[in-house]
């Protein structure tokens, strides 16, 4: 969700905190903290991912220090610690995952050896620590922990909080119906509660091979044998429309990675070659905008409205030449060059309107950031201090060409999405390494903001359109099954939902207007690798 602008008080005031509820001693830690040395919200070194991640969930409550000092400055682990006496402590894990909760808890009666909880019970509780409090937030699982981390997150609005500095919260045991999680033994009918498909609908029959995109009430696909379809998302018809890969469709048009025949003039024989292909749905006519040559290759074609762009290069002249950023529009029927590429866009960039973003080097010559890294022959660049894999979101304007770096930030961030003026990334620079958070930038006003999810995304691919982001993660996996899912959250209304419930594997979600298309694994066998489309529509 959005982090409200507000910050930190002077928590750390070295007046003790007066004995009071859970909800009490949190309040009066928000209210009274000024700096990051104030208040410390601690995990063990060797912590379950969920209580990491539950730990940067309860920042939420001091959004004032996140935005001027950020969450790194007193979310901490505990080999950052050096003294703890007479602070102020938000300890995430119990005994048995937290030393520090050990050694303040271990004569209170709450020691790993003798924890007194059951499986699917935590503890929230109140501690002296000399002129500070310590609340811990302990659950008998991992996932017990992370569940009332987000309790936490919500305090203000929890009454079970407000009655003691003790308070005990029960949540459902794992492979329990009614825990919200379909696991491999449950099925729609023993467990409809947690298995309902909630209205969601196959589209396919072990077709689909990956690509696919869904516009104004179509999806269109790519098959197992390279075939390109059109469907009909409320009547559910299905054509065939050409051969290729890599279908995007917006409005009336579909543009793909098709193939022409062409002379090789070396062997006196016709081969396929790649080439950009436009399907109109309405005429049901198709166009080639590029022409077939060989050593030409042309990729990743995107639409938007009526541009369709792509990149392009040739190997004519041997590795000099550079990609280039071409563009046709549908009604004038022109093909222009918007810009040679000097950075690696690969099938990271997406267009919208006249913005395209891309994942870019992070590093750029610093008097001129419009052109990234140093050239040192044609075609040749070093980025200046960059390591392998460094990437920052870049802008690019059709209409004046100029090139904006969004982020700047020493973390990973990739996987860029855009929506009228909005930009969606995934970002690592808040939770632990190879776990992830998505932004959002609003080009207008050159803000960004994390949405502060519930749970790290565990796989790049989102899709952003209408205030409306998706991504999948793997929350619901059990020991021995690798169950991801589709979420959905809107960031307007700041609400996070679980779109699908199956325990078999579903992901790579795109999103339109008020429709949710997935690939989805639940009809596989064990000898079979086929994978169906599946959708949702939203109310």
């Amino acid at each position: 969700m959005f982090v409200s602008a507000g910050f930190f008080g002077d928590l750390f005031n070295k007046k003790k905190i007066v004995e009071s509820s859970v909800s009490d001693t949190l309040s009066e830690m928000v209210s009274s903290v000024n700096s990051y040395d104030d208040v410390l919200i601690v995990y063990g070194d060797n912590a379950a991912i969920e209580d990491v991640f539950g730990a940067f969930m309860i920042s939420d409550i001091f959004p004032i220090l996140n935005e001027n000092q950020g969450r790194g400055s007193y979310v901490k682990k505990t080999s950052e610690i050096t003294s703890f006496e007479n602070k102020n402590l938000i300890l995430v894990g119990g005994p048995c995952a937290n030393p520090i909760s050990e050694k303040i808890t271990n004569k209170k009666g709450y020691n790993c050896k003798d924890w007194k909880f059951d499986y699917g019970e935590a503890i929230v509780k109140v501690f002296d620590n000399g002129n500070g409090k310590v609340i811990m937030i302990a659950g008998t699982t991992k996932q017990d922990t992370w569940k009332i981390s987000d309790a936490i997150r919500r305090y203000d609005k929890s009454d079970k909080l407000k009655l003691s500095d003790e308070v005990i919260f029960k949540t459902p045991v794992e492979g329990e119906c009614g825990n919200d999680i379909c696991e491999i033994k449950e099925t729609d009918a023993n467990c409809p509660v947690d298995c309902s498909n909630e209205g969601s609908v196959q589209l396919t029959s072990g077709l689909i091979a990956g690509d696919f995109d869904v516009s104004d009430g179509y999806v269109t696909f790519q098959d197992i044998n390279r075939d390109i379809y059109l469907q009909n998302l409320e009547t559910k018809e299905l054509n065939k429309i050409g051969q290729g890969s890599f279908p995007q469709i917006e409005g009336d048009y579909i543009v793909y990675l098709g193939n022409d025949d062409v002379l090789n003039e070396n062997t006196g024989n016709y081969v396929e070659w790649p080439t950009i292909k436009l399907y109109q749905i309405f005429t049901e006519q198709t166009i080639s905008l590029t022409e077939a040559k060989i050593r030409y290759y042309y990729e990743w074609p995107m639409i938007s409205g009526k541009n369709v762009a792509w990149l392009e290069r040739n190997e004519v002249y041997g590795d000099t030449d550079l990609p280039r950023l071409m563009m046709y529009n549908v009604e004038t029927k022109l093909t222009k060059k918007l810009v040679d590429v000097r950075e690696n866009w690969d099938s990271n960039f997406k267009m919208d309107g006249n913005y395209i973003v891309y994942q870019g080097p992070k590093y750029c010559v610093p008097e001129d950031c419009s052109q990234v890294g140093t050239e040192t022959s044609p075609g040749n660049w070093i980025y200046e201090n960059a390591e392998e894999g460094d990437e920052d979101i870049w802008l690019y304007d059709i209409a004046t060409g100029k090139k904006t770096r969004i982020t700047s930030d020493e973390e990973y961030q990739g996987m860029p999405e855009i929506w009228n003026h909005y930009i969606a990334w995934v970002d690592e620079r808040l939770i632990a390494e190879g776990n992830k958070e998505i932004y959002i930038y609003d080009i207008l006003t050159g803000k960004e903001k994390p949405l502060n999810l519930s749970y790290p995304v565990s796989r790049g691919a989102i899709s952003f359109s209408d205030y409306n982001v998706i991504w999948t993660d793997y929350r619901n996996s059990g020991e021995t099954s690798n169950n991801e899912d589709v979420y959905f959250y809107n960031i307007q209304g700041n609400t996070e939902r679980r779109i699908t419930l199956n325990s078999n594997h579903q992901g790579g979600g795109k999103l339109d207007g008020n429709y949710i298309v997935w690939i989805d694994h639940r009809n596989r066998t064990p000898n079979s690798d086929a994978q169906d489309l599946y959708m949702l529509k939203l109310a």
